[in-house]
């Protein structure tokens, strides 16, 4: 089946009768939208997710049709939210996901819009060992700091390892000595949803 015809498929199952009524709940012109799914347009990557999210099915399948990769996943925090789970308080997740993920891998579910274009509610983001900050600088990161993690791009770090952050918002937070830090690997969208 073709990428368009899987589109199709996945608007009827989320319950959109007509393209129009899709188009007009996503705020997309009905030419854009329609032309994606009779298959006359080609389809951007940042569409594709957002179509995978608004009919809730696996970006994977959407873009190639095939059974997504299942990985598992120690999910050890939440970005956006001041609990961020107590250690020992970790569960492993089994999910979908669009590429190949290391055994073991760690990730955060993200519980808010707070870091958007970074990352979106529902979405996991892999991260890699921890590292020193100094490591990690002009890199995207993950920064467990006053019982909260944040996702954002690390500018720099001070002798007294004070670090300062740029969010998604372009705002810079200044976060002094972190308990720990680590560079983001991969955003697996909006998958949480669809555990199994």
């Amino acid at each position: 089946m073709e990428k368009y015809l899987r589109l199709k498929q996945s608007r009827l199952n989320a319950g959109f009768k007509t393209a129009a009524a899709a188009s007009a709940y996503l705020g997309i012109p009905y030419g854009t939208y329609s032309g994606h799914e009779n298959g006359s347009r080609g389809i951007r990557d940042d569409e594709l997710q957002r179509y995978a999210k608004t009919f809730k099915v696996s970006l994977y399948w959407l873009a190639y049709g095939d059974q997504a990769m299942r990985a598992k996943i120690k999910l050890i925090g939440q970005a956006g939210t001041k609990d961020a789970m107590a250690k020992g308080r970790h569960k492993t997740l089994e999910i979908d996901a669009a590429f190949p993920v290391p055994h073991d891998s760690k990730g955060i579910l993200v519980s808010s819009d707070d870091f958007e274009p970074i990352a979106s509610k529902n979405d996991v983001v892999l991260i890699e060992e921890f590292l020193t900050a100094e490591e990690l600088v002009n890199s995207r990161v993950a920064v467990m700091a006053d019982g909260r993690i944040s996702l954002a791009k690390l500018i720099s770090v001070d002798a007294k390892k004070t670090c300062h952050l740029q969010l998604a918002s372009g705002k810079v937070q200044v976060c002094k000595k972190p308990l720990w830090i680590a560079r983001i690997r991969g955003i697996i969208f909006g998958q949480l949803g669809q555990n199994k």
